[in-house]
C-alpha cells in the first residue's frame, strides 16, 4: 500500500490526473482506507501542493478518501482535522 500511496503523487499520475485511479481501489477494505486516510493527514501538504485545494481534483480526493470511513471515531476525526485547515473544502464540510 505504500508504494501505492507514494506513487499517488508522482508527476506521472498529477499530469495524467491518475491519482484518484490509483487510490480508489485502496477503499475497498479496511486497512486500504485506514492507510489511505493516515496517508492523507500525514501528506496533506504535499497534497495540496500537487493538486490544488478547492472544490476540484481535492474535493475529489477527499470524498474518495474519507467517503468510506465508517466509525463515528473517524468521522470525528475526519471533522477535526479539517477545522482549522483554510480549504473550500474546510469551508463545505462546516456546513
Amino acid at each position: 500500500m505504500k508504494r501505492t500511496l507514494d506513487l499517488a503523487l508522482s508527476e506521472e499520475m498529477i499530469a495524467h490526473n491518475d491519482t484518484r485511479n490509483l487510490i480508489t481501489p485502496l477503499t475497498n477494505h479496511k486497512a486500504g482506507r485506514e492507510a489511505l486516510w493516515q496517508w492523507f493527514k500525514e501528506d496533506i501538504d504535499e497534497i495540496e501542493g500537487a493538486v490544488g485545494h478547492g472544490l476540484g481534483i481535492f474535493a475529489r480526493m477527499v470524498q474518495i478518501v474519507a467517503g468510506k470511513l465508517a466509525t463515528r471515531e473517524q468521522y470525528e476525526d475526519v471533522e477535526a482535522f479539517f477545522r482549522n485547515r483554510n480549504t473550500s473544502v474546510s469551508h463545505h464540510l462546516k456546513e
